[in-house]
């Protein structure tokens, strides 16, 4: 009784620790396990870094939608359904990381990019969901009652809304969704207040405005909130507002830039390349200002690179020939275990400079993040390494902040033997001020 007692105070003690500090929220995607070779990830991967870790996001979940199974196809019942044929056991290997964080929550994040992605392969199906979810009462509460049972099922903490994103058109929005996503929240909101064994709430919401948001209005309590395109700060004192439903928002504070658009420029700044430019403390300001409570901006650093071919140097940056700024032709080369065009994981970026592919890196001193290139070639990446990711968990710890996410764990040299998770480990360091 004695020992077990000490090993309860023990527990105690490490969720307070955790509680009390900074989050550390780290995204795992689930088809990462197909990725060949090393680059293969499953949450057995992940048993170095759960101690650090207060939430582990297992990412991507569906709702009224399945592919698990065959043929994929809408369910048409409005409940969360697996994405992966193993979903279920990878889901609960994901719990048990616990054995080696026991305050670890675990979360099951719904939706992503490609299920609103029009040009995904079932994304054109989807992409309207969210919009026809929260439009609807029966539907929603559908959802979320799935979500309960889900959560008891697997024993998980939390559940993560990704709908990427409200009012957009050209993703399956509509000008409802402000109020409708604003009501659907609340419906979540007071369904957890009911409940005796409470979960958590969180949503990935973005670091501007999304492009082709169209104009609504939303009202929440007596507080009248009108979105406008002519006024990207509306959006984002919308998205404010609805926080209050909210644990915390996960900050989407990367591809800022990225081979989408000209010139070349960095994926996650941490301060602006010029005046007015967008970065990591432009968006923080943005929610601050829309009067998101500081405890709930989580802010997302990303373990990948985005990368361009045909790049023509030099930059105009004084002292920076080879930074951003320039001209290029199109995406960079895919990587071999990533296998996209335009990026690499940041173990593909830490492998390709060992290998000379790329000659030279730099931080930049005007943003704080990283780049790499190769005059012959044209190759040019932007990414975050450890210093810079410890510099955004420092400046993060600083202004007091809800804390730091990592998009994804996958993505980070996980299978390093000497020192695995740098990106990860060294933005913990900084959220804890070491």
């Amino acid at each position: 009784m004695k020992i077990f007692s000490v090993f309860i105070g023990c527990v105690l003690a490490w969720t307070c620790s955790i509680e009390a500090s900074s989050l550390l929220v780290g995204y795992y995607t689930n088809w990462s396990q197909y990725r060949p070779g090393a680059g293969s990830c499953k949450p057995s991967n992940l048993s170095l870094i759960a101690p650090k870790l207060s939430d582990l996001n297992y990412a991507f979940l569906f709702f009224n939608y399945q592919s698990a199974e065959q043929p994929a196809g809408p369910t048409n019942d409005w409940k969360i359904h697996f994405s992966e044929w193993n979903d279920s056991t990878l889901l609960q290997q994901t719990v048990g990381l616990k054995s080696y964080n026991p305050a670890l929550r675990i979360f099951v994040s719904i939706g992503g990019w490609n299920f609103n992605d029009p040009t995904s392969s079932y994304g054109s199906v989807t992409m309207t969901y969210f919009s026809e979810m929260c439009a609807d009462s029966a539907k929603y509460n559908a959802f979320i009652q799935s979500a309960f049972d889900l959560c008891s099922s697997y024993e998980l903490q939390g559940i993560d809304i990704d709908w990427e994103y409200p009012g957009v058109p050209a993703r399956g929005g509509s000008s409802s969704d402000y109020q409708n996503f604003a009501n659907f929240a609340q419906a979540f909101r007071s369904r957890i207040d009911s409940e005796k064994e409470k979960i958590l709430l969180t949503a990935a919401v973005p670091a501007i405005a999304p492009s082709g948001f169209i104009e609504g209005d939303c009202q929440i309590g007596a507080q009248q909130y009108h979105i406008d395109p002519s006024s990207p700060q509306s959006y984002i004192d919308w998205l404010s507002a609805v926080s209050v439903f909210f644990d915390w928002y996960n900050v989407m504070t990367y591809d800022y830039a990225g081979p989408w658009q000209q010139p070349t420029g960095e994926n996650a700044p941490l301060q602006p390349l010029s005046s007015g430019a967008s970065c990591v403390q432009s968006t923080v300001a943005s929610y601050l200002q829309g009067k998101t409570p500081a405890s709930k901006i989580v802010v997302g650093v990303p373990s990948y690179a985005h990368t361009f071919a045909g790049v023509v140097f030099p930059s105009s940056l004084e002292g920076q020939p080879y930074g951003p700024g320039c001209s290029f032709s199109g995406a960079g080369y895919p990587g071999y275990y990533t296998g996209q065009a335009g990026m690499l994981a940041y173990y593909e970026v830490i492998g390709d400079l060992g290998c000379n592919v790329f000659q030279g890196t730099q931080v930049n001193p005007i943003t704080e993040t990283s780049y790499i290139w190769n005059g012959s070639t044209g190759a040019w990446a932007s990414f975050d390494l450890s210093s810079s990711a410890h510099k955004k968990g420092a400046w993060i710890f600083s202004q007091q902040l809800g804390g730091g996410m990592i998009y994804a764990l996958d993505l980070d040299n996980f299978m390093d033997p000497i020192s695995p998770f740098s990106v990860t480990s060294s933005l913990s360091n900084g959220l804890l001020g070491q």
